[in-house]
């Protein structure tokens, strides 16, 4: 006990004696949060659009990783260790989408109409007119997005 009371009092000393003393501290302007420049960005419109844009972004990506594993599972039927058949394949054939894609913009200097045209893709399927109409049934227990299938 004597021993460790010695060493916390040498740490002290080393602390007070040996390092140096506290610099003025300084305000940078690259690191540090300034109310009113952060007030004068928020209120930039095409900034603003900017950040919604890029917020939605990342939520349909964080909640593509809940809703995705649950269409597999349930609605496809594909089991939890086999779902790479379906992971695998979706980044090759955007690549093999994409690429052309990206040629014919850039030679003709069509990209607004390009990503225009790709952007809404996805959204061009609609309903192809399924036979099989089984109702969901509310489940007691767990989450909402969990609906078991009848």
């Amino acid at each position: 006990m004597l021993r460790e009371a010695l060493l916390a009092a040498l740490g002290i000393v080393i602390t007070y004696g040996a390092l140096p003393g506290q610099v003025q501290a300084r305000r940078h302007l690259d690191a540090e949060t300034i109310l009113r420049l952060l007030l004068g960005v928020i209120g930039n419109g095409q900034l603003f659009r900017l950040d919604v844009s890029i917020f939605v972004l990342y939520f349909m990506l964080t909640s593509s990783f809940l809703a995705i594993p649950l269409v597999l599972l349930h609605a496809l039927h594909i089991p939890p260790g086999r779902d790479w058949l379906v992971y695998l394949p979706v980044p090759a054939v955007s690549i093999v989408l994409m690429v052309p894609s990206i040629l014919v913009a850039e030679e003709g200097s069509r990209m607004r109409e390009v990503f225009l045209g790709l952007s809404g893709a996805p959204f061009c399927g609609g309903d192809r007119g399924t036979t099989d109409r089984r109702r969901i049934a509310p489940q007691n227990r767990g989450p909402p997005w969990a609906a078991r299938v009848t």
